[in-house]
């Protein structure tokens, strides 16, 4: 109280909010795109969509059949500003509050249909029927050009850099996540993860390095900055995010590389509700920690006496303070670097998998660690295509590749840009709450150079 005087700050001025079992969450129905079998598109208002009795009565103008819609549960997402916009056409943007049927693009006449199985939505695409003319015009590709870019130019041809991909929904889409964590059976630290792999605590395809490495095996991944690496099934990982929306807007700026795509969030001015998204998902997990001597090698003004914790407790305090940025005045180093590994071994899984969407991750800050975590029980298809040969070779070319992912950049940027280091907005929530509480931008605090050096780079 004695600093509240001080400093001016009135009762008035400060605002207590608590979730409680009497607290009301309000849930809006996102996206409202719902697709009848007979294929044709429409967009739902929230009360229809919120209510199976009503949606029941609807009658599709296409075909006329009743009650017979389904959701189409994707949105477009920008994967470098973040920009979320419902389903359209190439070159059309749909709002957030549309509601009714979509026209041709072409003539304005008629109505939208959606082609293809929506279990394989990368060859899903628009047509539309009923125009004025005979001939049924498109097809469209799913989504266009983001309207909220402009970004320097990099060597990657802009247009497909800036293209709207289509994201399943979830929370991670929709907002930012406030709060991250990461559990088995009640179990959230480093050290309980690890002794549970030592334990062989999992499944038959559960995996320890230590030992399963033969010895040459062995040399070659702690030369790639790697001390330890091993995997548990059944993890499970959440994210929260509640009562915040977004302020700021890219739409014709241009950003540079030190902006790092940080966006602004305020609370949403609904009296005493508040809007709570939570999502938890369970897959495998793969934890792959950092030699503490390469990772204390890129820590300036560093003694004998220093630990990795000691330096990861210091730059937490800064980031907390200065959330959500920006960061680039601060002396950061050892948080900018993990991050970078973090998305290094992130897009690297995610392209010797083959799969786009079935990935998160996190950092043990204190422990010099990453977590990649399947966001959905992939099975065999997921991380344990990179641990599931028996001498280690397909996780030490997964390491390798993570650090050629580091090596170069298109554009030759100072630390990261969306030409080497940064990615999908919607899939980076890499803090974990009992570290880092505070919102921290998915391409903030990034070091692509510094985390090179951390796996043995020159």
């Amino acid at each position: 109280m004695n600093e509240r005087q001080r400093f001016g700050v009135s009762v008035g001025d400060v605002e207590f909010s608590e979730i409680t079992g009497n607290s009301e969450v309000i849930v809006e129905p996102y996206p409202r795109a719902y697709r009848c079998e007979c294929d044709h598109l429409g967009f739902l208002s929230p009360d229809i969509i919120a209510d199976e009795s009503q949606r029941a009565n609807v009658r599709c103008i296409d075909c006329d059949s009743l009650g017979e819609f389904d959701l189409f549960p994707y949105v477009f997402v920008c994967p470098r500003c973040a920009h979320l916009e419902q389903i359209a056409p190439d070159g059309n943007h749909v709002n957030h509050e549309f509601e009714g049927t979509l026209s041709c693009p072409e003539c304005n006449r008629g109505h939208v249909d959606i082609v293809g199985d929506e279990n394989d939505v990368g060859n899903v695409s628009f047509e539309a029927v009923n125009c004025s003319n005979p001939i049924n015009h498109g097809p469209w590709d799913l989504a266009g050009d983001c309207p909220e870019c402009d970004f320097p130019g990099t060597s990657v041809d802009d247009d497909d850099a800036s293209k709207l991909i289509p994201g399943s929904v979830d929370s991670n889409l929709t907002r930012a996540c406030l709060l991250s964590d990461l559990t088995r059976g009640g179990v959230g630290s480093y050290n309980e993860f690890k002794r549970k792999a030592d334990r062989g605590a999992g499944d038959q395809l559960d995996w320890n390095l230590e030992e399963e490495l033969s010895p040459p095996s062995q040399r070659i991944y702690r030369e790639l900055g790697v001390v330890s690496a091993f995997s548990l099934n059944d993890m499970e990982s959440s994210n929260v995010a509640y009562g915040y929306t977004p302020t700021t807007s890219r739409r014709r700026s241009s950003i540079g590389d030190s902006d790092k795509f940080i966006r602004t969030f305020k609370p949403k001015n609904t009296g005493n509700r508040a809007r709570a998204f939570l999502v938890k998902q369970q897959g495998r997990a793969v934890f792959i920690r950092f030699d503490p001597e390469h990772l204390l090698n890129i820590i300036p003004n560093t003694d004998d006496e220093t630990t990795v914790s000691d330096v990861a407790r210091q730059e937490m305090v800064v980031v907390e303070e200065a959330a959500p940025g920006p960061f680039d005045e601060k002396e950061l180093t050892l948080i900018p670097a993990l991050h970078s590994l973090q998305h290094a071994l992130f897009e690297a899984a995610r392209e010797m998998a083959g799969l786009e969407q079935f990935l998160g991750s996190k950092m043990f800050i204190e422990r010099g660690s990453i977590a990649l975590i399947e966001r959905e029980n992939v099975g065999m298809g997921g991380l344990t295509q990179l641990i599931i040969e028996e001498d280690g070779s397909v996780f030490i070319d997964f390491l390798k590749r993570a650090k050629e992912r580091l090596k170069t950049c298109d554009r030759d940027c100072d630390s990261a840009c969306p030409a080497c280091s940064y990615i999908d907005d919607a899939h980076c929530h890499p803090f974990l709450s009992r570290e880092i509480e505070e919102y921290v931008p998915a391409n903030a605090l990034l070091d692509r150079k510094r985390a090179y050096e951390v796996m043995g780079g020159a």
